[in-house]
């Protein structure tokens, strides 16, 4: 590898050693690396090099202190992204990564139909998955579904946040407050749980779609780190 020194004396104050291997390394006080470059242009740091993982972050190590890679701290909450969709009967998210648990905050502004979402994830070697879903409602009449091909977003009104858990690995399960009664409207709220038995993670899909005509609104899907 090319290596550019700063010494500790006026005959080794700046030192180059070259090769053909591509890489650059700049070292101080005689021989410490400090600073790696591959050729990929990859940056590694301290003295033993290392170019982290994806994902990772530089942090420092205060004063006097080698900086390293690390992984960002837990509980942070990240914008997946935004369904802005309007009178649409079908929508979701893809390509899903990174995250056991996501939250999924509803708004949606007019729809058509029951005021009912219904909810299916799925995984990449299977798809959607459209057996094996277990629904109840905490309300004063408790309804359980056992085995249906959806979850059961009950009447979904603005702000209604559901957790979605048990993406990477396991079994998916959902808990959240969604409104009892058939009109978007209703204020009337009730406590949502279910879970998919059939097939075990990582889910890489999330589908919403209204049980009968179109809905129109934002849906935001965040990933919590943990």
């Amino acid at each position: 590898m090319s290596i550019i020194s700063a010494g500790t004396t006026t005959t080794t104050a700046l030192v180059e050693t070259g090769d053909t291997t591509g890489n650059l390394v700049l070292q101080v006080n005689g021989t410490t690396p400090s600073l790696t470059l591959n050729t990929a242009g990859a940056h590694g740091v301290g003295a033993s090099p290392s170019y982290g993982t994806s994902g990772q972050v530089l942090t420092s190590g205060g004063s006097a202190a080698t900086p390293t890679w690390t992984t960002p701290s837990s509980g942070a909450m990240t914008l997946i992204s935004t369904q802005n969709v309007t009178a649409s009967s079908v929508f979701g998210w893809t390509g899903l990564s990174g995250y056991n648990t996501y939250i999924l905050i509803c708004n949606p502004t007019t729809g058509t139909g029951s005021g009912i979402c219904l909810l299916q994830v799925g995984t990449s070697g299977t798809g959607l998955l459209t057996s094996n879903y277990y629904f109840s409602a905490s309300t004063s009449a408790s309804t359980t579904n056992t085995s249906a091909i959806y979850l059961y977003l009950r009447g979904v009104f603005s702000g209604a946040s559901f957790s979605i858990t048990g993406m990477n690995s396991g079994y998916f399960s959902l808990n959240g407050v969604s409104n009892s009664g058939t009109s978007s409207t209703s204020s009337s709220s009730v406590a949502l749980s279910g879970f998919q038995s059939g097939t075990s993670g990582p889910y890489n899909q999330i589908s919403i779609s209204p049980q009968t005509g179109t809905i129109t609104g934002a849906f935001s899907l965040y990933g919590i780190s943990s």
